[in-house]
């Protein structure tokens, strides 16, 4: 790890020569007695880094639910490192970095997901839903000569689809296969309630709710007040189940419960 010396080595002597040149040589005394050693610095950082540590723990322990994510990255030096991350809500979604521990091996990383905090299972699946639909669209207008979703074949010089079309539709083929095996059971529908709940009031039976969920989402969905509120669209879900809590606790638990899992490993890449 490199030494905390920047301290000692640049700011201390550039801070001296400032405060005698504005204040004069008794203030310069003074300020010469802030520690700055390495050993003096690396210790604040520990203890800042403990504190924040502490803080955490002490928050994660105060909620009843909360998601953990443990994956491995590579630093720009190479080296393997165990990145965790928790994830839980406190009015609203909260990622909190928990630590970085180096690994005694190497390895190189292998992708990047790029998604944010407001991702999980619900928009997750909803995104491979549509992928997959896209492949189907493309495949059917491709066996129709239309490339428009593929603005390199329509380059200037490009002389049309030919023996490329063959390879085209088998390589969109192959992703529908992949993502078919790697996704097989790719539904929401059990789910809708939680990003249209006032939507679903007729399919409450359709559900999977308890006896006490189901009434609680029948109230819900007839609170035309949190309807305006929800419609407003200027809270997240997750704030928004979140204050529910005190109205529909049964309800509002299972929603969380469901928002909370982390479904790409984005913070750690």
């Amino acid at each position: 790890m490199k030494p905390h010396t920047s301290g000692e080595e640049i700011i201390d002597p550039a801070c001296n020569i400032i405060v005698e040149t504005m204040l004069g040589k008794e203030a310069q005394e003074q300020i010469s007695k802030v520690p700055l050693s390495n050993n003096t610095i690396s210790r604040r950082i520990s203890e800042m880094s403990t504190d924040i540590n502490e803080e955490v723990v002490k928050q994660i322990k105060s909620k009843r639910k909360f998601a953990l994510q443990v994956d491995e990255s590579t630093g720009i030096a190479g080296k393997c490192q165990l990145l965790g991350f928790c994830k839980f809500i406190d009015k609203d979604i909260v990622e909190q970095f928990m630590f970085c521990k180096e690994l005694q091996i190497t390895t190189t990383g292998e992708g990047i997901f790029a998604s944010g905090r407001l991702e999980g299972i619900v928009t997750s699946v909803n995104k491979m839903k549509g992928f997959q639909r896209k492949l189907k669209s493309w495949k059917s207008a491709v066996q129709k000569d239309d490339v428009s979703n593929f603005p390199s074949l329509q380059q200037p010089g490009f002389n049309g689809l030919g023996t490329v079309k063959n390879l085209i539709l088998n390589r969109l083929e192959q992703l529908r296969e992949a993502v078919d095996n790697y996704f097989p059971s790719l539904s929401t529908e059990k789910l809708d309630w939680i990003v249209s709940p006032f939507k679903l009031a007729d399919m409450a039976e359709e559900l999977g709710f308890t006896a006490i969920e189901r009434d609680e989402f029948l109230d819900m969905s007839a609170d035309s007040t949190l309807k305006v509120k929800f419609e407003k669209n200027d809270v997240t879900l997750a704030a928004f189940w979140h204050g529910t809590l005190g109205e529909y606790p049964n309800l509002a638990k299972k929603a969380i419960s469901l928002l909370l899992p982390l479904s790409t490993s984005y913070l750690c890449e």
